[in-house]
């Protein structure tokens, strides 16, 4: 039976969950995708609605998302960015803009469904687009946008050659990833331990680069991958096409992701020890901090748990035995 209250003894409950514990469960909670906190919220994505509830009580505040196409609708996915104080909604066609409270402030429509992942930067946004080549080759940019979305600068072009038609679908083969900290633009691009720095202009002014031991692509991540092709509902009913075209690496891509908090930089990689991943922290400069070991679960072998880096602490959203979402929270020592 489903809980209808959070009780305080179970902010103090100790979970299985390795060195981590519980500190609330979300009842209203069915599929979360996404997670993001600032001081006083924790932001939870679930298909096309935003949850807001209070990082205090862990209570429900506001809700809010309706699908479709008119304002203040969002059409088949979203994605949401906090800065300056403000909720930035990707959604197909447009950007919209909310208060941390879940007011609306504006939206923006995209002049292409081709563009998105919107991140303000300065007076600009960093935002995701592709390009398509005269033979029908397609090529994954990263650009500068006015404030009205218009596209001013091309940052990164990176040729995507997977092709389902083709016969070819690489997995694990490289990272192309971005995130602002501190109004600038922080970049992962390749399979290399290297981390580009952008100030509000776009203008390159730093490399963050380390030595790295490979992470072999081994035989075990490739049957986990297949088998959660068809065990996904998403996957399942073209598992088999999939695994077909399937190309997978040598070795891993250095970096898996990066995330900010607290003016440090956390760089997840794909070495493992156990239950627990490796994050390397870094500070604003690219100087490197430590090398920590993290308790993390993976929902699948290409997606995480949603989870979230606040006050040198990992958040992550997991499904218990009862199908409730609780909120973990792990010491980060640094």
């Amino acid at each position: 039976m489903k809980k209808i209250i959070i009780t305080v003894a179970l902010i103090f409950l100790v979970s299985t969950f390795a060195s981590g514990r519980v500190i609330a469960t979300f009842p209203e909670l069915l599929n979360p995708d996404r997670m993001e906190m600032d001081e006083n919220h924790i932001y939870i994505t679930e298909g096309i609605a935003i949850n807001i509830y209070s990082f205090k009580s862990f209570e429900l505040i506001k809700k809010f998302g309706k699908k479709g196409e008119g304002p203040r609708e969002f059409a088949r996915y979203i994605g949401i960015s906090l800065n300056s104080n403000k909720i930035y909604v990707n959604s197909q066609g447009k950007l919209s803009i909310y208060s941390v409270d879940g007011e609306f402030i504006k939206e923006t429509k995209t002049n292409s469904s081709l563009t998105g992942g919107f991140i303000p930067l300065g007076k600009y946004f960093i935002g995701r687009g592709m390009e398509i080549g005269k033979e029908g080759n397609t090529s994954i940019l990263i650009n500068l946008y006015d404030s009205e979305l218009k596209k001013q600068k091309n940052i990164i072009k990176k040729l995507n050659d997977n092709s389902f038609a083709k016969g070819v679908i690489k997995f694990f083969d490289s990272t192309l990833n971005y995130n602002v900290i501190d109004n600038k633009l922080y970049v992962v691009n390749g399979t290399k331990f290297k981390i580009d720095v952008y100030d509000s202009e776009a203008k390159k002014i730093l490399e963050i680069k380390r030595e790295y031991e490979k992470i072999k692509f081994r035989k075990k991540n490739k049957k986990k991958f297949i088998d959660d092709l068809y065990n996904n509902p998403q996957t399942k009913s073209y598992a088999d096409e999939i695994k077909k075209r399937a190309k997978f690496p040598e070795y891993y891509p250095a970096i898996l992701n990066l995330y900010a908090s607290g003016g440090l930089i956390y760089v997840m990689t794909y070495n493992w020890e156990g239950d627990n991943i490796e994050f390397l922290v870094f500070d604003l400069k690219g100087k490197f901090v430590k090398k920590v070991f993290i308790p993390f679960v993976m929902k699948s072998a290409f997606r995480a748990f949603p989870w979230s880096i606040k006050n040198k602490k990992l958040y992550q959203l997991i499904e218990n035995e009862d199908e409730e979402w609780e909120l973990i929270e792990v010491e980060i020592h640094i």
